[in-house]
């Protein structure tokens, strides 16, 4: 009898053991099992907000002599004092608390910050996307976002129902119709999305704004954490605007050239004659059409809508162009096609390689010999032209070296080329016949492709 009138006491003892540690803070880091460097951090009652990007992380492992202590030193160009929130980085690992590349800086506190009535709770699970301070341009872009949803997508019974922008209002608000697309595609629409302004105005009279659940994502620069991945985002974004971006696509886009007795189209030419112009341009179209008797599209991804992008990308098995943030849509393109770079001298960034073959394509580099440059005065007076381009992308001579005025050497690229059109043909026949659709050959990383179009391991 005395152990049955004990029972209810244990059980209060228990609840109450339960309810006092829903609140402890509590977090987790882990890398991305990717071809890029990308990770995320998960908190439980562990992150706050402060002001600007700034973030606190609650630990109270942590040896604190004040509650608030900073943990890392960033945000200042060491050649002058301008503050500048993209230079901060954190490794992955509970040591740091925050995902490798998350661009956000701030302090370490233990849960004595949590104390009183002054801290505002938001609501729900919120991701914190990581963007750097050039996620204007689209490469950037898709790196911090998109590994928000490769999260989604590995933790499918996980919803956000916040997202905040580590970016001020104005600049959210100055988004593109290429990231706003990407953007709602990744993240959907259905959340709250904040800037770092709307914080502010949550916290009110308050110390600090922290959440119930958040998530943190670095970013990755290989964009997707492998071609199966890529795969079912292209399959969404083609959904969402009605256009076919697989490889069944492409080879009746391929065939039905061939049935109406007109060159096979694929291959897609990148131009940026203002600020990243090829002098011998239309000498390379000439010579690419004529030696592999395809059409080449030509395409200003500046002056086309956000649509008309994923058309062109549809219908393109080779995608040839001058390093730039227009390369990036090489994402969009179909399964085991490929890439063709451009680089000028001594600016053979790395940034492109990664992303082609997370994506599930090839990708060939050519870089234009330093004869053909024509290099900007001021590079010239700091002696840019004999940098390398580890020395060069690492510093402002970065600036200069993308927006060089080249020549390339035609036979060598019309090579490249070639080979990257054999390559493609290997999947989707001669002209993107049905008898090359159905065949199942390796694609690129070790994917294989099988009959519903799908990757598989």
């Amino acid at each position: 009898n005395r152990r049955v009138a004990m029972r209810p006491l244990t059980l209060i003892l228990c609840l109450a053991h339960v309810v006092s540690t829903l609140h402890v803070p509590s977090y987790s880091c882990s890398k991305t099992p990717s071809l890029g460097v990308g990770g995320h951090c998960v908190y439980h009652h562990a992150l706050c907000h402060d002001f600007g990007s700034n973030v606190v992380v609650i630990d109270n492992s942590k040896e604190h002599g004040d509650p608030i202590k900073e943990y890392e030193s960033c945000g200042r160009d060491p050649d002058d004092e301008t503050f500048r929130p993209h230079l901060c980085f954190a490794r992955v690992g509970d040591v740091d608390g925050l995902p490798f590349q998350s661009f956000l800086h701030g302090t370490w506190a233990s849960s004595r910050v949590l104390e009183g009535d002054n801290i505002r709770w938001l609501k729900g699970r919120t991701l914190l996307p990581g963007l750097d301070g050039a996620a204007g341009n689209i490469v950037h872009f898709a790196m911090n976002v998109i590994p928000g949803w490769s999260y989604l997508r590995h933790n499918p019974s996980y919803t956000f129902d916040n997202v905040v922008w580590n970016y001020p209002a104005e600049w959210v608000q100055d988004f593109k119709e290429w990231q706003t697309n990407v953007s709602e595609t990744a993240l959907g629409t259905a959340q709250r999305f904040l800037a770092l302004e709307d914080l502010d105005v949550i916290r009110g009279n308050g110390t600090l704004v922290c959440f119930e659940e958040a998530v943190v994502t670095g970013a990755d620069n290989a964009v997707f954490q492998g071609p199966e991945d890529a795969e079912v985002f292209r399959r969404q974004v083609g959904a969402r605007h009605n256009i076919s971006l697989t490889r069944a696509g492409l080879a009746a886009a391929l065939l039905h050239a061939q049935l109406h007795g007109v060159a096979p189209a694929g291959i897609t030419f990148v131009t940026r004659p203002q600020d990243r112009p090829i002098r011998n341009e239309p000498e390379l179209l000439l010579a690419i059409a004529t030696a592999t008797g395809r059409e080449v599209t030509v395409a200003d991804f500046g002056r086309l809508s956000f649509r008309e992008q994923l058309q062109v990308m549809g219908r393109t098995a080779v995608l040839i162009g001058r390093h730039g943030a227009g390369l990036v849509n090489v994402i969009f393109m179909p399964a085991s096609t490929a890439l063709v770079e451009i680089s000028a001298p001594g600016c053979q960034h790395n940034a492109f390689p990664p992303i082609a073959m997370a994506s599930g394509h090839f990708h060939y580099h050519y870089v234009a010999e330093a004869t053909t440059a024509v290099f900007d005065p001021v590079a010239l007076q700091h002696g840019m032209d004999r940098w390398s381009s580890a020395a060069c992308l690492s510093t402002v001579c970065a600036n200069f070296c993308r927006d060089i005025s080249i020549e390339v050497n035609v036979e060598h690229v019309v090579k490249i080329v070639t080979m990257a059109v054999d390559a493609t043909l290997a999947f989707y026949g001669s002209a993107g016949s049905a008898d090359g659709y159905e065949r199942t050959p390796m694609a690129p990383m070790g994917f294989v492709l099988d009959d519903d179009d799908r990757f598989r391991r």
